[in-house]
């Protein structure tokens, strides 16, 4: 507001110019607007936002702009399946069940060489931790994971998944592109962090710029430069796989997708 704005609503001695003891409303730039090209307006970020003389918003890097704001905790969606409606898919089709079960959320494969991803429709931020506990109580091989990046089309999909065998103490990690095809990014890969049998593994998968990083249990397996599927809005979610042997009874908690660190 102007001071003539201001004085127009008697209120030039609260607002309408920055002096002490007046309320600020007012926001730092990264760029003069008015001594660059106006071409490049359109790029001029937002550093600080001032509301009545109290800083709502910061942009990361430039916390010297904001004295004496705290960052909001950067917590995106987070489900611990105390509540069967909280908004995961559903089913049971005769070879695939997924459902909620005293707290934690089941995939449950009858049949082998089935798999089934379920997600809650979280529309990711750019850049992201998501993370899960998990645990395979019946069946002698299998697979579990995270799906991540994914979008959607009427007839097809793109996206990524992370998966771990704990039978053997692998790990591995694919793409599939919007034609059906899976690529291999990081093959079946021996670990001692894995967990075996019914044992909990927790599993992490950070995305961070052009790259991902893939954790179990706070140890770091691996980290790829992959620029495929990028941009927030995308979706992530629970993925289970059978093998020859079926059925299998996956259970997922905790499951979370926050600010990467």
């Amino acid at each position: 507001m102007t001071i003539d704005a201001a004085y127009a609503l008697y209120r030039e001695d609260e607002v309408g110019s920055l002096k002490p003891g007046k309320l600020a409303d007012l926001i730092s730039l990264s760029d003069n607007p008015v001594a660059i090209d106006p071409d490049a307006i359109k790029d001029v970020e937002v550093l600080m936002t001032m509301v009545v003389g109290q800083v709502e918003d910061c942009e990361t890097g430039h916390e010297a702009l904001c004295p004496g704001y705290d960052a909001p905790p950067c917590e995106h969606y987070a489900d611990d399946f105390s509540d069967p409606g909280s908004g995961w898919t559903t089913l049971d089709n005769g070879d695939r069940r997924a459902a909620c079960v005293d707290g934690e959320f089941q995939i449950l494969l009858r049949a082998p060489g089935t798999g089934l991803l379920v997600t809650p429709d979280p529309l990711m931020p750019e850049e992201w931790q998501m993370e899960v506990d998990a645990r395979q109580l019946t069946g002698d091989s299998g697979s579990y994971g995270l799906g991540f990046g994914f979008s959607w089309g009427e007839s097809s999909y793109e996206g990524y998944q992370f998966r771990i065998d704990p039978h053997r103490q692998q790990y591995m990690m694919e793409k599939r592109d919007r034609d059906g095809t899976w690529t291999t990014l990081l093959d079946w890969t021996d670990s001692s962090a894995i967990q075996q049998g019914t044992a909990s593994n927790h599993l992490t998968v950070i995305r961070e710029g052009e790259g991902l990083r893939l954790h179990v249990n706070g140890v770091h397996l691996a980290s790829c430069y992959e620029p495929s599927f990028l941009g927030s809005g995308r979706d992530g979610g629970v993925r289970a796989r059978s093998q020859a042997a079926a059925p299998i009874d996956v259970r997922f908690d905790d499951f979370r997708v926050s600010c990467a660190p």
